[in-house]
């Protein structure tokens, strides 16, 4: 896992929109297209470098960067602590470790970040009911939304209704190896700015 600063924009490949097929995987893509054109138009977008390399916790540096820069409105910044701390106590991640065999403290996998972010939520914003959804993408990879018990990967923000909830959704960057089963590296996502985008 490495440091890295890029003073460049990047930008996710869009996808067509036209249907080519009705099966429910594809409208998944279509969801998280939308939902990631929403929150950086045009599909353009900044990587945040991470800390917590030699701790091997830049997962969790990467979705506290993103919630910062992302919904500075909508949700309150967890410190990294909260957020370990929610990974430690979390009950769906201790079953999904057992399941699998891992039994790691650090070096999240993408699944394991959506479940934090997921519980998080659920216990940082009370005076509302929230759905936390996390998005990654991957250099030259479409943006994927994870599902969760309560917001479906095809499900779209207007679908959510006062009983169910409004869903609020993250994206945070990874190199492509933690969605293989590696180690990879995360980091957090923010839109450019006009001169960056010039640039």
């Amino acid at each position: 896992m490495t440091r890295s600063t890029y003073s460049s924009s990047h930008q996710a490949p869009d996808i067509l929109l036209s249907p080519l097929s009705t099966k429910p995987r594809y409208r998944a893509y279509i969801t998280a297209r939308h939902a990631f054109w929403k929150c950086f138009p045009s599909g353009r977008y900044m990587r945040i470098p991470t800390g917590g390399t030699l701790t091997l916790e830049c997962g969790l540096h990467a979705l506290r960067l993103s919630i910062q820069h992302q919904l500075p409105h909508i949700l309150p910044v967890p410190t990294v602590e909260e957020l370990r701390s929610v990974y430690e106590s979390s009950e769906t991640i201790r079953i999904g470790n057992e399941l699998t065999g891992m039994g790691n403290e650090n070096w999240f996998t993408v699944d394991q970040l959506g479940v934090v972010f997921t519980e998080w939520g659920r216990q940082a914003v009370k005076e509302r009911r929230v759905r936390c959804q996390l998005g990654y993408v991957a250099e030259g990879e479409w943006p994927v939304l994870l599902g969760t018990p309560e917001v479906g990967v095809g499900e779209e923000e207007g679908e959510s209704n006062e009983e169910k909830g409004e869903i609020v959704r993250v994206w945070v960057w990874n190199d492509g190896l933690s969605l293989a089963g590696g180690v990879g590296h995360f980091e957090g996502m923010r839109r450019p700015i006009e001169e960056e985008l010039r640039r």
